[in-house]
């Protein structure tokens, strides 16, 4: 269907255009940030910074927790969006609902064009 339907329609077709993309636009991969968390008692939730990202056309941060002792990107899971102009930081109770819980998390940097890279994983522990 993907290589029959350009052959036999116009390049500006609806058919044609409508095709979801299978890779990402060309354009350089962002920098990764770096990214720090701790359990955070007074709320009851681990919380998530990152630093700034200095790759010029980043739209967003994607925080993504992955199940298990650790990071995994197959089984990873998004859990928020947060637009590079809103604040770099990100407060869950994802996989730490008892004392001794541990999750890991990611920050991903995403591009316009659809380019993304991941931050260092960050493990949180529930300690209280």
């Amino acid at each position: 269907y993907r290589v029959a339907v350009p052959t036999k329609f116009a390049a500006n077709d609806p058919l044609v255009v409508s095709l979801p993309k299978l890779t990402p636009d060309a354009g350089s991969t962002p920098d990764a940030v770096l990214a720090n968390g701790t359990w955070n008692a007074p709320t009851s939730q681990g919380k998530l910074t990152w630093d700034e990202s200095t790759s010029p056309d980043v739209v967003e941060f994607e925080v993504r927790w992955s199940p298990g002792p650790d990071y995994d990107p197959d089984t990873e899971v998004a859990l928020a969006n947060i637009p590079v102009t809103g604040p770099r930081e990100y407060s869950t109770t994802q996989g730490l609902l008892a004392i001794g819980d541990v999750s890991n998390f990611k920050v991903y940097v995403k591009t316009a064009t659809g380019n993304e890279r991941g931050s260092n994983t960050v493990k949180i522990t529930r300690t209280t």
